[in-house]
């Protein structure tokens, strides 16, 4: 267990990612994640993942594309200290750290990661597009 999150925390996380996809591929992507061999399919997506759901999304415009300015976004959208990263890249995935930490690693990285902060709530996406910074949030 990495950064003292609580066993099963990561579960919910990733449970928690469909509530951001479009919903026409939502349940197709609970299913991908709830199976490790399948989990790999939707991780390998995420360098140019197409089917966010646009009532969830909120692009990072580029004068605030920094990870300090990206966590204080996420902080007044409810973020906590800790957060569960899922990603293309295995450097990044499964990881569980600080928002900051987490945050410093990725935004710039062009990794394909979904940062989670609050389970099927609140996330950040970071695309292998330049500029690919998504906010995603559900109410």
């Amino acid at each position: 267990m990495k950064g003292g999150m609580k066993p099963g925390l990561s579960s919910d996380h990733e449970s928690g990612i469909p509530n951001f996809i479009d919903p026409r591929r939502r349940e197709r992507v609970g299913e991908l994640l709830s199976r490790p061999k399948s989990r790999q399919a939707f991780v390998a997506e995420l360098h140019h993942f197409p089917a966010w759901d646009a009532r969830a999304t909120i692009f990072v415009p580029p004068s605030e594309a920094s990870a300090q300015a990206i966590a204080e976004l996420l902080r007044a959208r409810g973020a906590g200290d800790q957060c569960y990263l899922l990603s293309a890249e295995r450097r990044f995935d499964k990881m569980e750290l600080s928002l900051l930490d987490a945050l410093r690693q990725v935004v710039g990285s062009n990794s394909g990661t979904i940062v989670s902060c609050v389970p099927g709530r609140l996330a950040y996406y970071e695309g292998e597009d330049r500029n690919t910074r998504i906010i995603l949030e559900r109410r």
